[in-house]
């Protein structure tokens, strides 16, 4: 299990692209592990990592491959108004971090308990075609270390809804950077709302956009100078658009 941060590598053009190719046809979990393992080449267990920590790893990634900006379009729910909204990675980036592999002592209707908070791993135990109540109990009985009444070990399944709807909120609380909110406010009626900020829906559907955009490049590129693929993503994305434009300039044509 990884006892630390590891050094954080960003990914070359054509790792970026490999990655994505591995990921389709993958889950999201699966995707944000095999981002993981590419851009963190010394965590060997990516799948142990607290859902906030992996989230924390990928939003500074993401900012490596394609800046800090972040924009995307919500409609109110008030008035259904849609907003551009405009923030930064930083705006993101919870200050608050646990530490890694930390035990929570947790005490409740009489039960002492000892928990860790959710990783990847315990997720992909989900079933998605059961009930909430049956994933939440899943989970809890998963990140439950040790639970006692008062002193003695007890099953799993003596434990009541109430206290693992307690627990969940704990791990929740304890694990900020895994529920990202971001707060809007509508510039036609003022009505403020939170949104959930999904960091790896949105950072894959970027990396769709961008490998769709540069396969293109080098269809272009290649076809033009009968480079291979890697020797044209080796070159800096500056160096590619001037390529690109002299393309353009030549068969008088406009290349985005």
């Amino acid at each position: 299990m990884s006892t630390g941060i590891h050094s954080f590598c960003s990914l070359t053009a054509f790792e970026l692209l490999s990655v994505w190719e591995r990921g389709i046809g993958s889950t999201q979990l699966e995707r944000a592990l095999l981002l993981i393992a590419a851009a963190y080449p010394g965590e060997t267990s990516p799948e142990q990592l607290s859902i906030g920590e992996r989230d924390d790893r990928l939003l500074m990634l993401r900012e490596s491959m394609f800046g800090p900006a972040v924009s995307c379009i919500a409609a109110c729910p008030a008035c259904r108004e849609r907003l551009d909204a405009e923030f930064t990675i930083a705006d993101l980036l919870k200050s608050a971090r646990p530490e890694v592999n930390k035990i929570f002592e947790v005490s409740n209707e009489g039960l002492k308990l000892k928990i860790r908070l959710p990783n990847s791993a315990d997720l992909m135990s989900l079933i998605p075609e059961d009930s909430i109540l049956l994933n939440r109990s899943r989970l809890f009985r998963r990140c439950v270390v040790d639970a006692r009444d008062p002193d003695r070990p007890m099953a799993m399944e003596d434990v009541s809804d109430s206290t693992i709807e307690a627990v969940g909120k704990i791990m929740s609380e304890s694990d900020p950077q895994a529920d990202i909110q971001v707060h809007l406010q509508c510039a036609c009626c003022d009505h403020p709302w939170d949104i959930c900020f999904d960091t790896l829906a949105y950072f894959w559907k970027e990396i769709e956009s961008w490998a769709k955009r540069i396969l293109a490049d080098v269809h272009l590129i290649a076809s033009e100078y009968g480079w291979d693929e890697r020797e044209i993503l080796s070159l800096s994305p500056l160096r590619r658009q001037c390529y690109l434009d002299l393309i353009a300039a030549d068969r008088g044509v406009s290349i985005e």
